[in-house]
């Protein structure tokens, strides 16, 4: 299932993450985030490749290390993608960013999982009392 940035009912996705319990990130800001969804899940290619995030071990040649990649055969090719797909995806996400933006809202990764896209606000500057 592609998401729409276009069709997602921002103020509902705005109050659930107002009900969220706030964190310093690490800039000092005082933030409130939740998980809008997985790359492969909500992207329009279904892939998740390093553009999005940190390059990942599955996508550069096993080398001496071999038995501690996951694919039994290379390359893997569901993760093949094209550059329409790349295209595809970049729009996606760069309306994705736009349509959070008009909202006061952002758009990550999350720190622990680069495939998980995190959304939402910073409800106080480390600057402001």
């Amino acid at each position: 299932m592609v998401l729409d940035p276009k069709r997602i009912d921002w103020d509902k996705l705005k109050s659930e993450i107002l009900g969220q319990e706030h964190f310093i990130d690490k800039y000092g800001d005082c933030c409130k985030e939740i998980s809008l969804g997985r790359l492969p899940h909500i992207n329009p290619s279904g892939k998740y490749y390093a553009r999005f995030g940190r390059p990942g071990r599955d996508s550069v040649s096993p080398g001496s290390y071999g038995p501690y990649m996951k694919f039994e055969k290379w390359p893997p090719t569901e993760n093949i993608i094209t550059r329409e797909e790349m295209q595809k995806d970049y729009e996606w996400m760069t309306s994705l960013k736009q349509q959070a933006e008009k909202h006061g809202l952002y758009v990550r990764p999350s720190d622990n999982d680069d495939r998980d896209i995190r959304v939402g606000m910073i409800v106080k500057r480390r600057w402001e009392s």
